[in-house]
């Protein structure tokens, strides 16, 4: 049984994509791992990816029904057994020392649940747009987790045990920031390496949020942050309002200029 599962959600992905995340993955220095694909793609993009050829173990799975990503995350974490589960989605890239340098970091430090990392923000044609720096000491995890996600979701790699404490994936539209969230109340202990080890697409990441997605921000706040951030809790309130009623277009350019320099 390899060390570590790559956990990759699909569904329709594009192919150019997909070929440079399996390149990615080809050229890990760290080779005790397999790729698990859980596709939900129509049946002949399906064929299409298990007949990839690669030198790693690459497992695709096709879930009975439709699950949608966090149910396929779960189906998939189900469907392993190795130590640590590797997150990372099918339009992003792997550095080659990712998977080395957190399975490294996870057996030197014993009471970290799970390790992310910077990103390197790419564009559609993977040029290279800047770095995208995360919290790397514990507490400023915890702190920054009050306003924005504190981890980049491709990026993470957590111990089986993880789930096995904290429960897996529920059914949010933010269904990673909601995991972290219910972790950090519970103890956990997470952090980032301050090193760019995933190549992240952010054309393909960055959706416009809908109303909705503010007010499940405020109710998982409220949820897991308690009285102490009831400013916070307002500001979350107030930005759906913003989020209703502001122009697309204008909205648009806002979320798009602040992803690509955040």
């Amino acid at each position: 049984m390899p060390r570590v599962t790559v956990l990759l959600p699909s569904y329709m992905p594009d192919c150019a994509y997909m070929l440079e995340c399996l390149a990615g993955l080809d050229a890990q220095t760290f080779r005790d791992f397999e790729v698990l694909l859980v596709d939900e793609s129509k049946p002949e993009m399906h064929e299409f990816l298990k007949s990839q050829l690669t030198s790693f173990p690459l497992r695709v799975l096709k879930p009975p029904q439709r699950l949608g990503v966090a149910g396929s995350l779960n189906y998939g974490i189900a469907n392993s057994a190795s130590e640590f589960i590797a997150r990372h989605d099918i339009d992003d890239i792997c550095d080659p020392e990712r998977l080395a340098k957190q399975v490294a970091y996870l057996d030197a430090n014993p009471q970290t649940s799970a390790v992310g990392s910077w990103t390197m923000k790419i564009g559609a044609s993977s040029e290279k747009l800047g770095v995208r720096q995360f919290p790397s000491d514990p507490r400023d995890v915890r702190r920054q987790s009050a306003f924005w996600n504190p981890f980049c979701h491709s990026a993470m790699m957590l111990r089986r045990g993880f789930f096995e404490t904290y429960g897996v994936y529920g059914k949010f539209e933010n269904e990673d920031y909601e995991l972290w969230l219910r972790a950090l109340a519970r103890g956990a202990v997470m952090v980032n390496l301050p090193e760019p080890l995933v190549l992240y697409r952010i054309e393909t990441h960055v959706a416009k949020p809908r109303p909705r997605h503010w007010r499940e921000l405020y109710k998982l706040r409220r949820s897991y942050l308690g009285w102490d951030h009831l400013p916070l809790r307002l500001a979350s309130l107030a930005l759906t309002g913003m989020a209703a009623l502001t122009p697309p277009r204008l909205f648009d350019y806002i979320y798009w200029t602040f992803n690509r320099l955040r």
